[in-house]
């Protein structure tokens, strides 16, 4: 993504997230986490910022996804492991 992100439109910051994430995640959760970042931005920092904010904001909860997805040490895991 450039790091040109004022009037970034919502539809522009969802493209730019399946550039970065969507060989990996669904259009539909990319799409929501675009949404609910600029959601819980809104109001709190001022409008300019707001694109980038919310394009590092849902970088960082799609990333953290993506992490948690291929991490062996899930809850699951140790509960399969303690019925064993």
């Amino acid at each position: 993504m450039s790091d040109h992100y004022p009037g970034l439109s919502r539809e522009q910051l969802v493209e730019h997230l399946e550039h970065d994430f969507g060989g990996v995640l669904d259009r539909a959760d990319i799409r929501s986490c675009a949404i609910a970042a600029i959601a819980d931005l809104r109001g709190s920092i001022c409008a300019e910022a707001l694109p980038e904010m919310a394009y590092k904001l849902a970088s960082h909860r799609l990333r953290a996804r993506l992490d948690h997805a291929a991490s062996p040490t899930k809850v699951s895991d140790f509960v399969g492991a303690a019925r064993r």
